[in-house]
């Protein structure tokens, strides 16, 4: 009976509902979704620590861990984001795998999967089919495209549209 009690216990501190929750950045350290209407924290929360996105899960800023089928993240992720189809409405700093991968604005780190895409990218894209706006580092896939390139690109077809010497190329691709 005791055991019961401090399960109890521990659940209702962690995962207690605060009301302040749309007034500001609530973070919270743990998240499990089966779909934003069936999450433990509503989407408004930022989550600094581990997700666990059963089928879709919607928060506000992700930080740590992030794994599941469907994940999309408001703001910001920093961290690792492991699933399907993974997509971060601002920035991402870290390490995006999905078999979709879409960060609207800036991709820091490094991007793999399938089909990547990015507006900024600074690092690597590795995939099938990468794309951005433009490109500082390294793009490593059979079809890649952005429209600035400042580093390399290696594979079957590579597009850099503002470069002016070579602004398609096979096998490889560069301008610095």
């Amino acid at each position: 009976m005791k055991k019961l009690a401090l399960f109890a216990a521990l659940t209702t501190v962690l995962f207690a509902t605060p009301a302040d929750a749309q007034d500001e950045d609530v973070v919270k350290y743990f998240q499990i979704s089966l779909w934003p209407s069936a999450q433990v924290y509503d989407k408004s929360y930022s989550i600094h620590g581990v997700r666990l996105s059963l089928l879709y899960g919607v928060n506000r800023d992700m930080i740590g861990f992030d794994f599941g089928i469907a994940q999309d993240v408001g703001r910001d992720m920093k961290g690792v984001q492991l699933g399907f189809f993974s997509w971060v409405r601002r920035d991402c700093v870290g390490w995006q795998h999905s078999f979709f991968g879409g960060v609207k604005r800036d991709m820091k780190g490094f991007q793999s999967g399938i089909i990547n895409g990015g507006r900024d990218v600074w690092g690597v894209q590795w995939g099938l089919f990468n794309g951005a706006t433009a490109v500082t580092g390294v793009q490593f896939g059979i079809f890649n495209k952005t429209t600035w390139l400042n580093g390399i690109q290696i594979g079957l077809l590579n597009i850099a549209t503002d470069n002016d010497n070579h602004p398609i190329l096979p096998i490889i691709n560069w301008n610095f």
